[in-house]
């Protein structure tokens, strides 16, 4: 299983934004940017959980269903929701 270290916060004009390490069970690691906006944090936890969670769930659902070339340097909850159906439900289901 794959380790995410989730960076520190930086607001945006948007929501928020993250630097992310990801360490694969095979040896790669690779940094990302995770952005979270205002309108998917409250579509996800409806306010309820710190946008930090929100985004530590988003990365745990994401390392089970990609490999670690698929992941994209740059990614935010809504893009991602294209390419894992279901991502709604199951990062709602980590909070």
């Amino acid at each position: 299983m794959a380790r995410v270290e989730l960076g520190s916060e930086t607001e945006t004009d948007a929501g928020w934004s993250y630097e992310a390490a990801i360490f694969w069970p095979e040896g790669v690691e690779g940094t990302h940017t995770v952005s979270l906006s205002w309108a998917d944090h409250d579509h996800i936890s409806g306010g309820g959980s710190p946008p930090s969670k929100v985004a530590q769930a988003l990365l745990a659902v994401l390392v089970r269903e990609l490999e670690a070339e698929e992941m994209p340097a740059r990614l935010d909850l809504s893009t991602m929701r294209r390419i894992v159906g279901d991502l709604d439900e199951r990062v709602r289901a980590r909070l």
